[in-house]
């Protein structure tokens, strides 16, 4: 695991990490009734184990075995970076998605 401090190396490269990881306790219920609300569609959950992700060579966008954890105080500082909250995020994500998706169909 990454330290959370300002101090931490990945942040003093040649290009730093723009991304903040956070964990957030939130109810994972609501953050699915929330995303089906902004798509419009029904969210079906599949729950897989890791050997069934594996066997079946399913990609994720992060790690199974690690966790990295940045702090984005440096970021905000040298930089003016500020971070999206998760919602804000799928309702641009959704919108970008459905607006081009109807541009294709003309």
């Amino acid at each position: 695991m990454l330290p959370l401090d300002e101090t931490s190396s990945t942040l003093d490269g040649p290009q730093p990490n723009l991304g903040e990881y956070a964990f957030y306790a939130f109810d994972k219920i609501q953050t699915e009734k929330k995303l089906a609300q902004i798509s419009g569609k029904k969210i079906r959950i599949v729950r897989m184990s890791v050997a069934t992700i594996e066997k079946q060579g399913i990609p994720l966008p992060f790690s199974i075995d690690q966790h990295q954890i940045y702090s984005g105080t440096r970021l905000y500082r040298k930089f003016g970076f500020q971070s999206t909250p998760l919602v804000q995020g799928m309702e641009k994500t959704c919108g970008f998605y459905k607006s081009n998706l109807k541009k294709k169909e003309l």
